[in-house]
């Protein structure tokens, strides 16, 4: 990676913008067409009902200085109409765990780089239990989770109903967890990145609301469910993401950050190329199919995707209502060209969003790099929106 202490500077990869978008756009250039041997077949955008004068206003929010982020992709039906990288300031998690330095530099991004996912990672652990569990190599969801770790006794283990795995998967495990909204010296996460028994350090705490009653953001819920996805199958998360999902994808590069313990950090350290993102959003909007392929079963993709609970987090909602939480995926409804539509997404910190539209079969994918900012993810909302009102044709 490059670091140099420049100003911001973006380019973007698309057909129609090429001819179309970009000659009043001062501070975007460099702008020419995929390789025909990339890995994503392309199409201009105004084939998929776009119009270029309203995405312009899109790519004017991308590329305002203020913002730090890092890319933007959008495909349809398989085909990728549009890729924007600019450089930014960016604090891998591969590096002393994303913690800033005052030297911190400016990173240049293009389509080869490696990104933080940061907490989609949460959803991609979700995708790999619903392939384990298809190969017997995951516990049923209904399954009490202390069955498999007798040696923890907290002070509710004999209180009804019992914790199982769907309630891990879905945020409702019903613990006293401190995280969303919480800094780094106090939130409950933190822990996570050294603590020895992971379980013990998850489980042994109070129950503060019945088990799937009550939505509370918790990554320990996912290092446990990776943990035990670990010890079915005996082989590690990095190894089940890599021969179960991004082989058969096409993945061949990414990272995944270990804890202080050689953990794959399950909730929090997975890097892949916007692209391969991209890519498993595709596989999602065709309810878990690749190129003929199923690898992961349409019903998990059903379940995982819908509407398990409101929540009380309204933070990447795009019509003013709380979004609701599935089985590690966010979702909720937007209004695209005066039709309602239900939208799903993998979420991480500092402005990584994988947002789909199944309904349009519409993936978008936005990087960015100021962690720990709530404000870069309402800015990703006005740019989803600023995108979805440039679609003004649905078939």
């Amino acid at each position: 990676m490059l670091i140099k202490p420049d100003r911001p500077r973006s380019r973007c990869i698309n057909s129609l913008l090429a001819a179309l978008l970009l000659q009043s756009a001062g501070a975007l250039a460099d702008c020419v067409t995929p390789p025909a041997n990339a890995d994503w077949p392309t199409a201009p955008a105004g084939q998929h009902g776009f119009t270029a004068a309203q995405l312009q206003v899109a790519l004017n929010t991308f590329n305002e200085p203020d913002t730090n982020l890092h890319a933007l992709l959008i495909e349809r039906d398989g085909e990728l109409l549009l890729e924007c990288y600019r450089s930014g300031k960016d604090t891998p998690i591969t590096r002393r765990y994303g913690l800033p330095l005052p030297f911190t530099g400016s990173s240049e991004f293009d389509a080869d780089e490696l990104h933080d996912q940061r907490s989609i990672s949460k959803s991609v652990v979700s995708l790999l239990y619903g392939i384990a569990l298809a190969e017997q190599q995951a516990p049923p969801l209904d399954r009490p989770v202390l069955k498999d770790y007798p040696s923890i006794t907290p002070v509710w283990q004999h209180s009804e109903p019992p914790l199982t795995y769907r309630h891990l998967l879905g945020m409702t495990a019903g613990l006293d967890w401190q995280e969303l909204g919480h800094g780094l010296f106090s939130s409950d996460e933190t822990p996570l990145y050294w603590r020895r028994d992971l379980a013990a350090y998850v489980l042994e705490r109070d129950r503060v609301a019945s088990p799937g009653t009550r939505f509370t953001y918790n990554g320990g819920a996912t290092a446990l469910l990776a943990a035990t996805l670990e010890q079915r199958s005996q082989q590690t998360l990095t190894a089940l993401a890599a021969d179960r999902l991004f082989a058969p994808l096409g993945i061949t590069r990414f990272e995944w950050a270990e804890d202080a313990r050689n953990r794959s950090l399950a909730f929090s350290g997975l890097r892949l190329r916007p692209r391969d993102l991209l890519k498993i959003g595709r596989l999602v909007n065709q309810r878990g199919q690749w190129h003929g392929q199923q690898l992961v079963s349409a019903d998990w993709i059903d379940k995982i995707t819908a509407a398990q609970i409101t929540t009380d987090i309204d933070l990447f909602s795009l019509d003013g209502k709380s979004v609701q939480y599935g089985y590690q995926w966010w979702s909720g409804t937007v209004q695209v060209a005066g039709r309602e539509h239900r939208w799903v997404a993998a979420i991480g910190n500092g402005g990584q969003r994988l947002l789909l539209i199944p309904a349009l079969q519409l993936g978008l994918v936005l990087q960015g790099g100021d962690y720990g900012s709530a404000e870069i993810q309402r800015r990703e909302n006005q740019l989803v929106l600023q995108l979805l009102a440039a679609m003004t044709r649905q078939d």
